[in-house]
C-alpha cells in the first residue's frame, strides 16, 4: 500500500495516518520502501548511515554546505549502484521520480551549515551517487564534478534536522525547507527513529 493510498483510506482525512497501530504498520511499509530487495540484492534490512559532505573547493563551496547523504550501502559501493537496472519503465518518469525516491541506495539533501534544509526547487531530497577516493592521507567523495570531505553524521543530529528542517538561523527562502517532499522526509525520520530505538533503550543499535 502506498503512502497516497494510505492517506485515502476511510476515516483518515481528518486524523493522522500514524495514530495507534497505524504507526507500527507505517514503519513497516516505509522500511520495505526504503530497502527494496532488487536494489540491495538481499532481503535483510540494512541500517541507514549518514554523512556530511563538505565541498573542498572554496571557489564552488557555498553557504548551503554541507550536503547530507543518507545511504543503506557502504560508501565504496555507491559508484556501482549507479548501474542498477531500472524497474520503473511502466511508470511515467515524473511519477517514478516521486514515487521511488526511497528506492535509491543513497539520497542527499542540501543544508545550511547543518542547521536547516535548503530547498531551491521543491525537490529537497534527491538520489545520490558518487565515487569514493582513498588516498594515502585522506578519503574523499567525488560527486557531480566536485570533491567532498566526508564526516560521519550522528543519527540524533540527522533526526533533529529532519524534524526541524527550518533550523534556527533566519533565511530568505523561495520554498519551505521540505516543500514538495514532506512525506518523504517524514518517512526517513521514522525509519531513523525506529533504527535508533534500541540504543536509546540501552540495547544494541
Amino acid at each position: 500500500m502506498t503512502m497516497k493510498e494510505l492517506s485515502r483510506r476511510p476515516g483518515n482525512r481528518h486524523r493522522s495516518p500514524i495514530q495507534g497501530n497505524h504507526k507500527v504498520r507505517l514503519k513497516t511499509i516505509l522500511t520495505m520502501l526504503m530497502f527494496p530487495a532488487f536494489a540491495l540484492g538481499q532481503s535483510q534490512r540494512e541500517p541507514l548511515t549518514a554523512y556530511w559532505l563538505n565541498d573542498l573547493d572554496l571557489k564552488t563551496a557555498t553557504m548551503y554546505d554541507p550536503l547530507l547523504v543518507i545511504t543503506c550501502v557502504p560508501l565504496e559501493q555507491l559508484e556501482a549502484t549507479a548501474n542498477l537496472p531500472d524497474f520503473r519503465k511502466h511508470v511515467g518518469e515524473s511519477q517514478a521520480a516521486f514515487s521511488y525516491i526511497l528506492d535509491q541506495p543513497a539520497i542527499f539533501l542540501e543544508t545550511n551549515e547543518r542547521d536547516s534544509i535548503w530547498n531551491q526547487d521543491r525537490r529537497p531530497v534527491k538520489p545520490f551517487t558518487g565515487k569514493l577516493v582513498k588516498e594515502e592521507n585522506s578519503v574523499t567523495m567525488i560527486a557531480y564534478g566536485r570533491r567532498y570531505k566526508i564526516t560521519s553524521a550522528s543519527t540524533a543530529d540527522v533526526i533533529r534536522l529532519l524534524r526541524r528542517p527550518e533550523g534556527t538561523k533566519p533565511l530568505h527562502r523561495l520554498h519551505s525547507p521540505i516543500g514538495g517532499a514532506e512525506r518523504t522526509v517524514h518517512a526517513i525520520a521514522l525509519i531513523l527513529e525506529d533504527q535508533a530505538e534500541p540504543s536509546l533503550k540501552g540495547g544494541s543499535p
